[in-house]
């Protein structure tokens, strides 16, 4: 058994919004959930507007022109179903970000069988075991356990971020 490691952890919101928003999740144009729908919607405003103009202009059924108008509603429905989720997780990502803002002392204790993340007066205890997933990358460490763990490389020193990351590559089945 290894004696306890405790890491003091730093966070800013600076270190947090590069990688809540690195693929660009929060633009509508740019999300791979959004982009699509989005650009269908543009395709068919201007297809129901070039039909309003040449009725308008000459004359013609206008069958068609209710029912690019329907199709449009509908495309314009889907994407504002989208965006709305998309505008429910910036939101709840800004809330996190600015709560960030008021210092509070954290740190992350590591055991051999478990670590403590510790919040203010607040200790949560995870085994190793019950870690579902583990991803380490140049620029954080996440953690799923019985709850989601973020931490930034700048959050902690060179060294910390290192031994967070032999830690979980140790003991994360």
């Amino acid at each position: 058994m290894t004696s306890p490691v405790t890491i003091k952890l730093n966070f800013r919101a600076e270190d947090f919004s590069p990688i809540y928003f690195q693929d660009n999740y929060h633009l509508v144009f740019k999300n791979p959930n959004t982009r699509n729908q989005a650009l269908l919607a543009i395709a068919v405003g201007i297809i129901w507007i070039a039909v309003g103009i040449k009725l308008m202009a000459y004359g013609g059924p206008k069958g068609v022109f209710v029912i690019i108008s329907f199709i449009l509603a509908i495309t314009t429905l889907r994407l504002k179903r989208r965006t709305d989720s998309i505008g429910r997780w910036k939101k709840d990502i800004d809330a996190f970000l600015k709560k960030l803002e008021t210092p509070t002392d954290r740190s992350i204790v590591l055991t051999s069988e478990s670590f403590i993340y510790q919040e203010e007066q607040e200790e949560t205890l995870e085994n190793w075991m019950d870690v579902q997933s583990a991803e380490i990358t140049d620029d954080y460490i996440s953690l799923n356990a019985s709850s989601e763990y973020l931490f930034p490389r700048k959050s902690m020193t060179e060294q910390e971020f290192q031994q967070l990351s032999l830690f979980i590559s140790k003991y994360v089945p």
